[in-house]
């Protein structure tokens, strides 16, 4: 800011005063410099007060009104020596329409990453279900990823489970040892294999104590190493082996015997002929 003598009255004035204090000359805005001789003068003087330096007078439009008045009220006018009033600079949208693509870029690129986890945490969720054969953890699956490239594959998977529990529950109700062995054979990671080697164990121990036969008891043994009744099939196969070396021992004896009364029986008229 700087002082300047008012063209009207003399009276030092701020340059960027709206009007003068001392006569009201507007002052802002309505202020021009000789050329010739720098003395100040109103924007409405034909020539310089002070050299007499003819000016060449612009007919104001409205546009330029405006501005002037825009001056006024901004106080942006510098009338200090070798200055001049700056022009309003133009509205730029370029830094708006940039920092826009920025944000939207952004986005993209988080959206992009979001998809991207998605897609690898999906793909990691179906590789470990394929070692699965719970039907509700295939059911889970569907429900979280409907729109799967997997879904399909899962759907047939999930069928294969719901034909191969239809069968167990079949079997559990009409259990055949043979037949449970071709079940686990055809379903070897099904979650009804220790069940199913259960009852057939169960099975065959029952079967093996019912007939009481050391053999009977040894191809108990041999078909269940790690069998649930392993220890009383060793301890009833001895018991058998005892049993019936004692029957086949008693069975010799009763012969050998009944050989000797027989064979008593043959030589006892002979003797009493002599």
């Amino acid at each position: 800011m700087s002082l300047i003598k008012c063209p009207g009255c003399g009276h030092e004035v701020s340059s960027k005063a709206t009007e003068c204090p001392d006569c009201g000359a507007l002052i802002a805005g309505n202020i021009k410099r000789c050329p010739v001789c720098n003395t100040l003068s109103f924007m409405d003087a034909k020539q310089c007060s002070h050299c007499g330096t003819l000016f060449v007078v612009e007919k104001k439009t409205a546009e330029d009104a405006g501005q002037a008045e825009k001056y006024k009220n901004s106080g942006n006018a510098d009338l200090s020596k070798g200055s001049s009033p700056t022009p309003p600079k133009k509205r730029s949208w370029f830094g708006w329409i940039l920092l826009l693509l920025l944000i939207a870029a952004a986005a993209g690129a988080y959206f992009y990453y979001q998809h991207l986890e998605q897609t690898k945490q999906e793909e990691q969720a179906y590789q470990l279900l394929m070692q699965c054969t719970e039907r509700e953890l295939f059911q889970s699956f569907l429900s979280r990823y409907p729109d799967s490239p997997h879904a399909e594959g899962v759907r047939a998977r999930l069928a294969e489970l719901k034909n191969i529990d239809d069968k167990w529950a079949d079997l559990c109700a009409h259990p055949q040892q043979t037949a449970l062995r071709q079940f686990i054979h055809d379903n070897p990671s099904t979650i009804h294999k220790a069940a199913a080697l259960h009852i057939i164990d169960s099975l065959d121990w029952r079967e093996a104590d019912s007939l009481g036969t050391s053999a009977s008891y040894a191809i108990y043994i041999s078909n269940h190493e790690n069998g649930e009744n392993i220890t009383q099939a060793f301890e009833a196969r001895t018991l058998a082996i005892h049993r019936e070396n004692k029957a086949r021992h008693d069975s010799i004896a009763a012969a050998e015997i009944a050989l000797d009364s027989i064979t008593s029986a043959g030589t006892s008229p002979q003797q009493s002929a002599q």
